[in-house]
């Protein structure tokens, strides 16, 4: 009697070993996407990234575009057709090195935009923040962030907003019963960063941070170790109530 209930004690620990180590592991299941870590100066679209102009993404990178000194991602590969995606190599306005900013397109030209593709369905976490990094006198952007055709978070005017103030955060930025994190995902779900110029028919420079954290689904194989340490702890309960 004492070893049948030695190794039931020891199928016990193994079921809750298992189911403990599944569930906890999701956290270290997540994959953690951010705009300027995982920024490309070869490719676009970028892994689960695309720098674009309306749905297409833009086929040009060049260097010290506009005269900015900062090199990305723009329409043509020589002079200046706005919109850009760039990324600042040294201080640019209010842009540090590291930071990716934008240059919205003008007039009614088909809009600047980021977009992230899901590569598995899960579970994502956004954050991030966009603010005003060049002013030009009678220039202003307007920023939306969506999931497919659903606004997330949106803001009128990045004037005066600076980098790292509330008013920056898409957090306080939210729609009406919105939320930056436990979004579902569907393998190819898009999330949209987009900017409009709204004044003077002339684009802005605006900054964005993105960071997205997609926690995916667990693949069959792990959903049926899970259902097996299941199956354990309940035949161990079973033998020790008879």
């Amino acid at each position: 009697m004492k070893s049948k209930t030695l190794a039931a004690t020891h199928v016990a620990k193994l079921g809750i070993l298992l189911c403990g180590s599944l569930l906890t592991s999701a956290e270290a299941w997540a994959i953690t996407y951010n705009l300027s870590a995982d920024w490309s100066t070869s490719s676009n679209p970028n892994g689960a990234w695309s720098y674009r102009q309306g749905g297409t993404p833009l086929p040009f990178f060049q260097s010290n575009w506009a005269g900015t000194g900062q090199d990305g991602w723009t329409t043509t590969p020589t002079g200046i057709s706005p919109p850009a995606w760039l990324k600042t190599s040294s201080p640019f306005g209010n842009a540090q090195p590291g930071d990716v900013f934008v240059h919205s397109s003008n007039f009614n030209d088909p809009l600047a935009n980021v977009t992230w593709t899901s590569p598995q369905s899960g579970v994502i976490s956004i954050a991030g923040q966009a603010w005003d990094v060049q002013h030009n006198l009678g220039r202003d952007d307007e920023w939306s962030l969506a999931l497919n055709a659903g606004e997330i978070a949106h803001r009128v005017s990045v004037v005066g907003v600076a980098k790292n103030s509330a008013a920056a955060d898409f957090g306080n930025n939210l729609n009406l019963g919105q939320s930056l994190s436990g979004l579902a995902v569907n393998a190819g779900d898009i999330v949209t960063y987009s900017v409009h110029q709204t004044q003077n028919n002339f684009g802005h420079f605006s900054g964005v941070e993105l960071t997205i954290e997609l926690i995916p689904i667990p693949e069959p194989a792990a959903l049926s170790l899970l259902l097996a340490a299941g199956l354990i702890l309940s035949g161990t309960a079973r033998r020790r109530r008879t």
